[in-house]
């Protein structure tokens, strides 16, 4: 495991703690599966289809996480949203690659190592300010 969702920060919106433990099963799966490629070749298999999974579960988180911050007009939008497009267009590219090159460590590293750190960062800071600033104006979710 590589992400511990016990210890991993919570904000005050019910449905952002909900998309991000999803997020955090979904990378120590892929951690778990990294480490059994090598007796388990139909890891690869799984990794490639859980990491799409991955991406796209990402894709809709930061789009709903936006939409909401233009929504109220929160002031660090831009910050915000340049976090988002940072990580994914890194992850994207390293995907790419990967699938490009047949060579996956270095996404691999970015996966297990950086977005992991990233992530818990991004929460405990830009997130939980977002949630709160939310949560103020009466937004609990993509819907409201």
């Amino acid at each position: 495991m590589i992400i511990d969702p016990e210890n991993f920060p919570r904000v005050e919106l019910d449905f952002m703690n909900r998309v991000h433990a999803e997020e955090v099963a979904m990378l120590n799966r892929l951690a778990k599966l990294v480490g059994q490629r090598e007796t388990e070749p139909a890891a690869q298999t799984e990794i490639d289809t859980l990491l799409d999974d991955f991406l796209a579960h990402m894709r809709r988180h930061f789009g709903d996480e936006e939409a909401m911050m233009r929504r109220i007009n929160f002031p660090p939008y831009p910050v915000h949203k340049q976090e988002h497009d940072r990580i994914l267009a890194d992850l994207e590219a390293l995907h790419a690659q990967a699938r490009e090159a047949g060579e996956t460590r270095e996404l691999e590293r970015y996966l297990l190592e950086i977005v992991p750190d990233w992530f818990d960062q991004h929460v405990a800071t830009m997130d939980m300010i977002t949630a709160r600033f939310l949560q103020m104006q009466g937004v609990t979710g993509p819907d409201d």
